[in-house]
């Protein structure tokens, strides 16, 4: 399946206050930093072939390393299960072919291995990850996810295809790969 790459790089995130004062419950919010999407090669070049764009919508941004950053605008994550969200504000729009296609707001599922975001009004599973628990490492102030390989849902990739007159995400073959950092703090 066609894929993304996905990877938050931010300050840190993690089990501990900056001051270094363990949360409660074992939970700690998400606050800051940035989730930068970016296709997987290949497809970049198979949608630029064909006509089709990617752009951010504010407050995302196109970072000088390419692809879309997300700005994380809160989430929680539990130590213990290692599961929870990091959830994030912008957009991306893919123009090109028969209509625009804009994904907002993506939230990161570390427990349900699954990557959502607002599309024609809906909220929609976009990307499905592998087993994302294992690979939660907690150091300090720092949580990540590192490496978490991932694919284009397939009724998403078909409403991507269809939207915008191309064949290229539900028959795509790309992984990606998803990594998440955030700066938290004890709930």
């Amino acid at each position: 399946m066609a894929a993304f790459l996905l990877a938050c790089v931010v300050g840190g995130c993690g089990s501990s206050s900056p001051s270094g004062h363990s949360s409660s419950n074992g939970t700690v919010s998400v606050t800051t930093g940035q989730v930068v999407v970016a296709l997987a090669p290949t497809l970049s070049s198979q949608l630029s072939a064909t006509g089709v764009k990617l752009a951010p919508v504010a407050p995302a941004s196109s970072p000088s390393q390419g692809g879309i950053s997300f700005r994380i605008s809160g989430g929680q994550i539990d130590e213990a299960s290692r599961s929870g969200t990091v959830q994030t504000s912008g957009g991306a729009t893919f123009t090109g072919g028969n209509a625009p296609l804009t994904v907002s707001d993506p939230v990161v599922d570390v427990g349900s291995n699954v990557v959502s975001a607002t599309v024609n009004g809906q909220t929609v599973t976009i990307l499905h990850l592998a087993s994302v628990a294992s690979g939660v490492k907690t150091t300090g102030d720092t949580v990540a996810v590192n490496q978490a390989s991932a694919t284009i849902d397939p009724a998403f990739a078909t409403t991507l295809d269809d939207t915008l007159g191309v064949t290229l995400f539900a028959n795509a073959p790309q992984g990606a790969t998803v990594s998440v950092n955030a700066t938290v703090e004890p709930t």
